[in-house]
């Protein structure tokens, strides 16, 4: 799996590009992105095509992850829809 890594600004936030939702949920790789978290502040991933199912897997790889207590998705209480 081929991707690469741009740092956004001087000091805060980095951007990967060329992984797919499939690829994040990997341990390996969600290391790599904590790592990056940890050290940039932000993570950006472009065009990452994420399934609900594996945006919550990776965010549990990344650490604890808590329902809102105003609800979320029925399927997935872990996530927060935003609309306007």
């Amino acid at each position: 799996m081929r991707h690469t890594v741009t740092d956004i600004g001087a000091t805060t936030g980095v951007e990967f590009t060329g992984l797919a939702g499939s690829d994040l949920v990997r341990p390996e790789i969600a290391d790599e992105r904590l790592r990056a978290l940890e050290r940039r502040g932000v993570v950006v991933f472009r065009e990452a095509h994420l399934s609900d199912d594996d945006l919550v897997a990776f965010s549990k790889l990344l650490g604890r992850v808590v329902p809102l207590p105003l609800g979320g998705d029925n399927e997935h209480p872990e996530i927060q829809r935003i609309t306007r």
